[in-house]
């Protein structure tokens, strides 16, 4: 009696999750809201725009009013991130500050974020998921780092305390 064992190798690599934000399937109105600090009795403002390599967002950060900050969301539906470690963006901005928020679902009154700096040229930034810090209206949060399976919602905010006039150019963002 003979036995023949066969053994197969399959090889793999999870390929990153990309929204090319200059593809039409990305530039979609409904997938993009601004939030300013109008909703909280602020007057700073902001619009975006949709451009060929992607999206432009820019406006005014005023204080009056305890205001002080815009904020551009995207909403692409939810995205499985079990399998990354990584969330990119490309972007371009004049030198500021800026955070990237997260979350994980939707229907949360909080979400995760990270702080980063731009220098007036275009950036690749990369982020570990699990860094990102959960708060509450700029509020750290006593819970524990990003862990969700889940992203329903990324967003990118300017609020420096300071009145500024910004410009923030988004080209790209994908998992890894």
């Amino acid at each position: 009696m003979r036995y023949i064992l066969i053994i197969l190798f399959i090889s793999f690599s999870m390929q990153a999750q990309e929204f090319n934000l200059s593809q039409s399937i990305h530039q979609q109105e409904k997938k993009w809201q601004i939030v300013n600090d109008v909703v909280m009795g602020g007057v700073s403002s902001s619009q975006y725009e949709f451009t060929s390599e992607g999206i432009r967002f820019s406006g005014e950060v005023r204080l009056e009013n305890n205001g002080g900050f815009c904020m551009i969301q995207f909403t692409p539906g939810e995205i499985q991130v079990s399998d990354y470690t990584e969330i990119i963006i490309k972007v371009k901005a004049e030198p500021s500050t800026f955070q990237l928020r997260l979350k994980s679902s939707r229907k949360d009154d909080f979400n995760y974020y990270q702080p980063f700096k731009t220098t007036g040229e275009w950036q690749e930034l990369r982020f570990e998921l699990s860094n990102f810090e959960p708060q509450f209206r700029g509020r750290q949060l006593n819970k524990s780092n990003f862990k969700a399976s889940t992203i329903e919602e990324i967003s990118i905010l300017i609020g420096n305390k300071k009145r500024e006039q910004f410009e923030i150019q988004i080209a790209e963002i994908y998992f890894d």
